[in-house]
């Protein structure tokens, strides 16, 4: 956990999971990140990198913690299988194919990138995006009415979202006569999130 000060000099905990941190052979520290992609673009991955949100973020954070600028990250790219299960395959039939794959082809499904990073980045992104972005969650926490309704997050990935009701209806509405509350309360907080 990390703490970033606002403008007015109210802080904010700013807390995540790293997939790895560590000193190459010359003792810099770098980010280890791995993620799984459908499709993997050698340039786009490493020209969108000084404003992907994640990795900058915990770029930052890793300066935050250890008082000194990462100078890069490793990223261990997975590739998901493409494959698709045929009519009348199993599902052991069908992973026993994806392996097959896989074991064939290793460079296919499996891609690893070192990318450099400069202090003046991260600096900017912290300028650039960061910052503004904070600013923006602390008006939604001043005042949850501030905020507009992104419409094209309404059905991403195949569903609705999970709160779709309160932006149409409201926190609270009437269905069938009854009023009814339009929101949930989780049963735990997210390990990483939890405070005690």
């Amino acid at each position: 956990s990390v703490t970033h000060t606002f403008q007015d000099g109210r802080t904010c905990p700013v807390r995540g999971k790293y997939d790895g941190v560590f000193r190459d052979s010359s003792g810099r520290l770098n980010l280890f990140e791995t993620k799984t992609k459908s499709i993997i673009s050698d340039s786009s991955i490493v020209d969108k990198l000084n404003f992907d949100l994640q990795a900058m973020l915990y770029l930052w954070s890793m300066r935050e913690t250890y008082g000194e600028a990462p100078s890069g990250l490793v990223y261990n790219l997975v590739r998901r299988s493409q494959l698709r299960r045929k009519t009348q395959e199993s599902v052991f039939e069908f992973v026993s194919r994806i392996e097959t794959d896989i074991a064939n082809r290793p460079d296919e499904y499996f891609t690893r990138y070192m990318v450099a990073v400069t202090p003046d980045e991260i600096n900017e992104w912290v300028r650039a995006d960061f910052a503004p972005m904070m600013e923006t969650i602390q008006r939604w926490h001043d005042d949850p009415g501030c905020s507009y309704r992104n419409s094209g997050a309404c059905q991403m990935w195949n569903r609705t979202c999970e709160y779709m009701p309160i932006c149409a209806f409201g926190m609270d509405f009437v269905l069938n006569g009854n009023l009814v509350a339009n929101y949930r309360t989780r049963g735990h907080v997210f390990p990483e999130l939890y405070m005690g």
